[in-house]
């Protein structure tokens, strides 16, 4: 008789959960899975699932300390679109942006990132699942001072258990891709403003992620380099097959994006298309 195997977990849309690690130390045989898992997800061209939709939320609320932020919001994001989030300070942008990212777990409602119902996972799976699944990108790229370039970008792939020498490879590779193969060895105090940024878009990309979540990521940077920084962007996760929420006060920036929204008070308050 062949032997049985258990039925993948599921999140309460029914749709399989996708595969969250459970130590940070993984055995040969994790190693050999992971592997495996990685080869599937380049060759398929990182396939959202079957209704198309990278990025779940219903009913979302969310706040601080019993102050309310974000107010039964829905929201859906297709698999490799680009979205922008726009709206006038408090009005929840960044709220959003964390809520989405598993490290605000909202006080009504549901997220579900490609499959998986995000705040049913107990906190270490949602570390595990976050850096496997989603990029993040801060304002001021957030690197780590004591750390080169080719470190920073290393980091969630030692994190996740990677070899120092696959780790080590895989960042150089990224670096020199968006242009900053020269940068490797450079500390953050050593690179400008752009360069700095262009290592947080390759640290984000780094794990290859379905989702990145960029907040106000040209908002530190003048008009011209924002403008490189934001390219750049743009077609790295566009060619990395990943979706890409990008919240931002300029106007401009917001342009870009296939669609934008436009939140008050906690709520989605107008939406558009690119022309």
């Amino acid at each position: 008789m062949p032997p049985t195997t258990s039925p993948p977990p599921r999140t309460t849309a029914g749709t399989p959960a996708r595969r969250v690690s459970a130590s940070t130390s993984p055995s040969p045989g994790a190693t050999a899975r992971t592997l495996i898992s990685t080869f599937v997800r380049w060759t398929s061209l990182r396939q959202s699932p079957t209704d198309g939709i990278a990025v779940r939320c219903s009913g979302l609320h969310a706040g601080y300390d019993g102050t309310p932020v974000l107010c039964g919001l829905d929201l859906e994001i297709r698999g490799r679109e680009i979205v922008s989030v726009s709206g006038a300070s408090g009005s929840g942008k960044s709220t959003l942006l964390l809520t989405l990212a598993g490290l605000l777990p909202p006080t009504a409602g549901e997220v579900i990132v490609e499959g998986t119902a995000v705040y049913q996972l107990d906190a270490d799976a949602r570390t595990t699942f976050r850096r496997e699944n989603v990029g993040l990108i801060f304002q001021f790229g957030q690197l780590v001072a004591e750390l080169t370039a080719g470190d920073n970008v290393a980091l969630p792939l030692l994190l996740g258990g990677a070899r120092r020498h696959r780790a080590t490879e895989q960042a150089r590779a990224i670096l020199g891709e968006l242009g900053l193969g020269e940068m490797v060895s450079r500390y953050p105090h050593q690179l400008s403003g752009g360069q700095r940024q262009r290592v947080a878009v390759a640290r984000a990309l780094v794990n290859e992620p379905l989702v990145v979540l960029a907040d106000e990521p040209t908002g530190s940077l003048d008009s011209r380099t924002s403008q490189d920084v934001l390219d750049l962007l743009c077609r790295s996760t566009q060619q990395a097959g990943a979706s890409l929420v990008l919240v931002t006060h300029d106007e401009g920036v917001a342009r870009r994006a296939d669609r934008q929204l436009y939140l008050h008070d906690g709520t989605l308050a107008t939406e558009s298309l690119r022309p």
